[in-house]
């Protein structure tokens, strides 16, 4: 006796860590001899951006740094301009079963904070959330047919559609463009600094590429010839291009994007804006998958082996977007708001809901004609548990109020829900002679009971699931009725 097995196999990732992480680092900093002492500190802000990645076998490390900007005023009354970079590194221990791994990451900067130290020295302080994924390379083989040779075997096959990743992949892109100011802006004498965020991703099959496509949110901060600080708002538009997997042509993509780069350059006028980011995708892909669910021997033992694996069947891509309001308040009446600005913080995962901090700032003319910052906290709820999100804030609206500033910032929450099913492989089998049946009839009679069906009971009874449908005529796919007394011979 001889069982002949043909395999079949399917290539595909799986996510083996999620996370977000947040990371603090500091930095003192001498104030140039070209600038005048700091008295008093007006904002500190700025951007967060993805340098490296990279995945070893005791974990991933993420890199990048924190552009900050430090405004204050100066003991004369002047306004001094104080840039600083803040390298971060973050080190992951995970272990890596795979040097093909891949790794999805986004960054964002939480806070940026400094502190005089004295008239010539500032203490800064950055904390990034670093949120990442990491896809391993799979390969599931089984049995999809086999032959047996000198016995007879029942085989029972079923078929699924599943929608496993099968491609992770990344482009870096550019984007640079001359923007003027909204009428109504007063016109800029001096660029203090830029940030950006990335968002509004979405994706396009066209051909073998997947086209993505986004925009950048840039924030110019200036100082007007009044020597007056404003703001001004741009979007920047970028696109990517990525490969797709030659096989199957039903895809969905998961996308997550990082910044790499802003600066901004005063021209006649407006600005010139240069972005830099690099979009990511983790792209599924349908594949109908046929294999041996079950078996039995009807003239001989056959004893399977199976293997388990939990495979995803849907992918569907959630977005949430709740408003935080939080209120700013002062002991002293702002006049208007020259810049406006709110940041979240690192996702915490609840038993059914999604917690993220939200801080926002605002830089404020009070009614004195003088600047003062003001800052609160407040925290965005997402209902439901998952993967950990991408969490960004939308566009920032303000009101004057007499005690203070009152905010509303929406915050997205984007993640893919997945659904999985256990399916149960065959990998493989031994067939052995049957050992010879205790004396009694070949013909009984049973009465189906709930639950039986025509597989359950040939399994039961070693016998092929073709002859019970012959003898109690039953047609393909037709099972018995409980109560029905059926005709089983051996």
């Amino acid at each position: 006796m001889d069982i002949r097995f043909k395999g079949a196999s399917l290539h595909y990732y799986e996510r083996t860590l999620n996370t977000a992480v947040a990371q603090e680092d500091t930095l003192e900093m001498i104030v140039p001899d070209a600038l005048p002492d700091a008295s008093e500190l007006l904002l500190t802000d700025g951007h967060s951006l993805i340098r490296g990645k990279d995945v070893h076998r005791s974990g991933v490390a993420v890199s990048g740094l924190s552009e900050l900007t430090v405004l204050y005023r100066a003991e004369d009354g002047s306004l001094g301009r104080l840039p600083a970079d803040i390298p971060f590194e973050t080190e992951i221990s995970f272990n890596v079963s795979d040097d093909a791994a891949r790794v999805v990451s986004s960054v964002r900067l939480i806070c940026g904070e400094a502190r005089i130290l004295n008239s010539r020295k500032l203490l800064l302080r950055a904390e990034v959330c670093i949120t990442v994924s990491v896809w391993t390379p799979r390969e599931l083989r089984w049995a999809a047919q086999a032959e047996p040779e000198g016995c007879s075997v029942e085989l029972k096959t079923e078929k699924s559609l599943l929608r496993n990743v099968c491609a992770v992949e990344e482009k870096t892109f550019n984007a640079e463009d001359t923007l003027s100011l909204s009428a109504g802006k007063p016109r800029a004498e001096e660029i203090l600094y830029a940030r950006a965020a990335l968002g509004g991703e979405e994706a396009e099959q066209v051909g073998r590429k997947l086209v993505v496509r986004g925009l950048a949110a840039v924030t110019a901060v200036y100082r007007t010839a009044a020597e007056e600080i404003a703001a001004a708002d741009f979007r920047l538009p970028w696109s990517a291009f990525l490969e797709l997997p030659e096989e199957g042509g039903d895809f969905s993509y998961e996308l997550v994007t990082a910044l790499t780069g802003c600066s901004a350059e005063l021209t006649d006028g407006g600005f010139t804006i240069a972005v830099g980011g690099v979009a990511q995708a983790v792209i599924r892909g349908e594949s109908e998958v046929c294999w041996i669910a079950d078996a039995y021997g009807t003239d001989c033992v056959f004893t399977p082996v199976f293997e388990s694996a939990a495979m995803d069947t849907e992918a569907v891509c959630e977005q949430r977007t709740e408003t935080v309001t939080l209120r700013l308040d002062s002991m002293k009446k702002p006049r208007s708001i020259a810049y406006l600005t709110a940041d979240c913080g690192k996702p915490r995962q609840e038993k059914d809901s999604v917690r993220v901090p939200v801080t926002a700032k605002a830089l404020c003319v009070m009614d004195g004609g003088e600047l003062e910052l003001l800052s609160g906290r407040g925290e965005a709820v997402c209902a439901g548990c998952g993967s950990v999100p991408e969490v960004s804030c939308g566009e920032v609206f303000a009101a004057v109020t007499a005690g203070g500033v009152e905010v509303r910032s929406p915050v997205s929450f984007r993640r893919t829900g997945v659904r999985s099913r256990v399916l149960s492989f065959l990998t493989g089998g031994e067939a052995t002679q049957l050992p010879e049946r205790p004396s009694g009839p070949n013909v009984v009679l049973l009465r189906a009971s709930e639950g039986d069906s025509v597989w359950s009971l040939g399994k039961k009874k070693g016998i092929s699931c073709a002859a019970i449908r012959s003898y109690n005529q039953l047609s393909e796919g037709e099972e018995p009725a409980p109560g029905t007394l059926l005709l089983l011979a051996r």
